[in-house]
C-alpha cells in the first residue's frame, strides 16, 4: 500500500468519525399523564407539568390532546405519528419551546382543521433577540407534514401560524395545528472542524505525491551527470 494511499485512508477515517450521524432524541408526548383536564375531557395544558417536559420548557399555549377523545376527522387525529397523543397551539397563538442550547432536526405537523396552512419556526440563540433560523411549511389536516429544520445550538423554538383555507365538514375553524415527533440531536461536528481535518488531509495528499515525484527527479539528475562520461 503506497503512502499516499495510507494516507487517504487516514484522512477518511477521520472525516467519517467526525460527521457520523448523532443520535436522535424524540418527543412523542405520549408520556404526558392528564393532570389538567379541560371542560371536553381530552384536552390537556402543559401548564399542569410546570410547563417542562423532555428538558424543555413549554409555553403556556401549548397544549396536547388524546385523539380518541377529540374530533375523528380532525388533524388531531391524522397528525399522529406515535402513539395516541399530540400537542397543538392552543386558540392558534403563537408558541415557544426553550432550553438549554440544542440541535432541532424537526417536527412533524399536520393542519387541525384547514389545508394550506403556513407555519412558521423561528430559532433564537442566547444572545440573539432576532432569529437566526426561520423555517415555512405548509401544511393540510389530512396527513402530516416532516418540517425538517436542522437548527443548530438553539435556546429557544418559536412556532406561528396563518392562513390556509377552512375544510368544509369539520367541527373546528381556527389556524391551529397538530405536533408529533419532536426531534432533537445529539452534538453535531462544527462545519470548521470537518473543514479543518478535510484541508489537513488535502495538503497530506499533496506532499505525499511530491514525496513521490522526488526519487525521479534525482534519477533523472543522475543521468544527465554520468551521460558525458557514457560518452
Amino acid at each position: 500500500m503506497t503512502n499516499a494511499l495510507r494516507l487517504c485512508l487516514l484522512v477518511a477515517a477521520l472525516v467519517t468519525a467526525i460527521d457520523a450521524p448523532s443520535s436522535a432524541a424524540v418527543l412523542t408526548f405520549d408520556d404526558l399523564t392528564p393532570r389538567y383536564t379541560a371542560s371536553n375531557g381530552a384536552h390537556h395544558d402543559f401548564v399542569a407539568h410546570g410547563g417542562n417536559y423532555g428538558g424543555f420548557t413549554w409555553s403556556d399555549d401549548f397544549k396536547y390532546v388524546d385523539w380518541p377523545d377529540s374530533d375523528p376527522d380532525s388533524g388531531y387525529n391524522h397528525g399522529r405519528v406515535s402513539g395516541r397523543q399530540v400537542a397543538y397551539n392552543y386558540a392558534a397563538k403563537s408558541i415557544t419551546v426553550e432550553g438549554d442550547a440544542f440541535n432541532f432536526a424537526g417536527v412533524y405537523l399536520t393542519a387541525a382543521w384547514r389545508n394550506n396552512l403556513i407555519v412558521q419556526i423561528e430559532g433564537f440563540q442566547s444572545d440573539s433577540t432576532a432569529p437566526v433560523y426561520t423555517k415555512q411549511v405548509t401544511i393540510d389536516y389530512d396527513q402530516p407534514t416532516w418540517a425538517a429544520c436542522n437548527f443548530l445550538q438553539v435556546n429557544k423554538l418559536q412556532f406561528s401560524s396563518s392562513g390556509g383555507e377552512i375544510v368544509a365538514g369539520l367541527t373546528g375553524t381556527r389556524e391551529t395545528f397538530a405536533m408529533d415527533n419532536f426531534t432533537t440531536l445529539e452534538a453535531v461536528p462544527e462545519p470548521a472542524s470537518l473543514a479543518m481535518w478535510s484541508g489537513l488531509g488535502l495538503m497530506g495528499l499533496i506532499a505525499a505525491r511530491r514525496r513521490r515525484r522526488e526519487p525521479s527527479t534525482r534519477c533523472s539528475l543522475s543521468a544527465v551527470t554520468r551521460s558525458p562520461q557514457a560518452a
